[in-house]
């Protein structure tokens, strides 16, 4: 039985079709807001914990070792024996 070329129960669920695409948009926009949120707190941790670390680190870093293999060859181990 078709009413207006369509099944009743097609119909039925048509009636309903309005009111789910309220409900899609608004659970997307809470959603969105919920992942926009979420994104911007971390980037902001993120960034913080760099600042702290780069402030802890900023010392351990040697401006004379250019070639990575530490102090090795710049601070002679032993004292010069006196020669004279």
């Amino acid at each position: 039985m078709l009413v207006f070329g369509y099944h009743p129960f097609y119909l039925f669920l048509l009636q309903f079709a309005k009111e789910d695409v309220m409900n899609n948009q608004v659970m997307f926009f809470v959603g969105l807001t919920i992942f926009v949120v979420y994104v911007y707190f971390l980037l902001r941790i993120i960034g913080k914990q760099h600042r702290i670390q780069r402030k802890e680190h900023a010392d351990a870093y040697d401006q004379i070792d250019l070639d990575g293999m530490g102090n090795q060859g710049r601070i002679p181990d032993k004292k010069p024996k006196n020669r004279a």
